[in-house]
């Protein structure tokens, strides 16, 4: 009886506690209230008892058994997902927001740089680059640039391939497998944008050109791309082989130069103005016919980061070297028209954007013959030049049928004269 008397009197003390909790009602049934919350804080939670089991010490231990490169004491208020501080500003590298496309300051605009900086050389070169010739400093403008069209033209026919080089085939590579990517998340965009649905909720923008591409085929006869041999057959200058513009690899700026295979062929500015001049060409004549050849539907992405581009161009070519087409701003809706040509010399391609006459693109024709082409974007005469990627887009599935019965057949290189 004296083992079982302390649990006699916790059960009456329980018992006298839960008597309290109920009040009689005038009816004769009880109801139930909350207990009073007590007047003072309770009181602290007593120290852990000291045990004899070692401390595991796990705040000492470096984490690389754990996989990080960090300790663990590190307090969370130092790391980027939890800093505020520390994430990166919108429009910076790594935001999630690229130049252009969706950045509240860029809505409305086709092209936003993202920051002044010229491009770097991918492949260093072997030795010191040659500086510019007195000739391409001074004299007449337009002397300069017949000169820099020639001197272009014999750097390229030097060396018409790139040499083998590590660090060219790992970015060769890695823009292969951005493109795959970029391909593979657009595919359902492409089944919506550039298809007779889309063109014919926007004919009131185009109708306004007399001699605009979409007037002489149906919209799905865009979606096709011409081979390299196509577009120098399509075009009228005697062009024979591909200039290849590798940008930042065999045509760089240094120094306020441009070289091509380490060969010196303008002025930086010079460069740009030439750029300016091919892409404002004037529109032809009212009533003039336009013959166009479709290079394809290309993805604009600013950087490798750029895994779902907003901007989207579709790109032709006329039998006498311009370019046109159409830009699209998946997010924002915007529609521009696009307009350039094709130097005969250089096969150098540049074109413009809408009304934007200070931004500047530029590529390679033979570039956009390929899957993907890097193109430079010159953002004004300042000195601000990015390196950009243009991804040739699949024809979406309900144009596959149309595009492969229409075939992009190459057409036969002309005979030479006496066979």
């Amino acid at each position: 009886m004296q083992k079982r008397h302390p649990l006699l009197l916790a059960w009456i003390s329980m018992a006298a506690l839960n008597a309290s909790y109920w009040i009689p009602a005038a009816e004769g049934r009880g109801i139930r209230r909350p207990a009073p919350r007590p007047a003072t804080r309770p009181a602290a939670k007593p120290a852990p008892r000291q045990t004899t089991r070692p401390s595991s010490n796990l705040s000492k231990r470096s984490s690389s058994s754990l996989g990080r490169n960090t300790p663990l004491s590190k307090s969370p208020s130092s790391l980027p997902a939890t800093n505020p501080a520390a994430r990166p500003a919108p429009g910076s590298p790594g935001s999630g927001w690229s130049p252009g496309i969706g950045h509240p300051t860029s809505l409305g605009k086709p092209l936003t740089p993202a920051r002044p900086v010229r491009p770097q050389a991918l492949v260093a070169p072997a030795k010191p680059l040659p500086s510019l010739p007195n000739a391409l400093v001074a004299g007449d403008a337009a002397a300069r640039h017949n000169l820099s069209r020639s001197r272009t033209v014999a750097a390229f026919t030097a060396s018409p391939t790139l040499a083998a080089n590590p660090s060219r085939t790992l970015y060769r590579n890695r823009r292969l497998a951005h493109a795959t990517a970029v391909r593979a998340t657009l595919r359902p965009r492409c089944s919506v944008i550039f298809t007779p649905n889309w063109w014919h909720a926007r004919r009131h923008l185009w109708h306004a050109t007399p001699w605009h591409y979409c007037h002489h085929h149906r919209p799905y006869h865009w979606w096709r791309w011409a081979t390299w041999a196509g577009v120098r057959t399509w075009v009228i200058y005697s062009w024979e082989d591909p200039m290849v513009y590798e940008y930042n690899d065999n045509v760089v700026f240094e120094d306020g130069a441009v070289y091509v295979n380490e060969e010196p062929v303008a002025t930086a500015e010079d460069y740009i103005e030439m750029g300016d001049e091919l892409a404002g060409i004037p529109e032809p004549e009212p009533g003039a016919e336009v013959e166009w050849l479709p290079l394809g539907v290309f993805a604009m992405a600013a950087s490798e980061d750029d895994m779902e581009p907003q901007m989207m161009v579709q790109l032709v070519v006329s039998k006498d070297g311009r370019i046109g087409g159409t830009y699209y701003h998946y997010r924002t809706q915007n529609m521009h028209g696009i307009s350039g040509s094709v130097d005969e010399e250089t096969q150098r391609a540049a074109f413009k954007i809408g009304d934007q006459t200070d931004n500047l693109l530029e590529v390679g024709l033979a570039g956009l013959a390929e899957g993907e082409a890097p193109v430079w974007v010159h953002f004004g005469k300042g000195g601000n030049t990015q390196t950009w990627t243009l991804i040739r887009m699949e024809a979406p599935p309900a144009a596959k049928s149309e595009v492969e019965a229409e075939a992009p057949e190459t057409p036969e290189a002309p005979e030479a004269p006496g066979e």
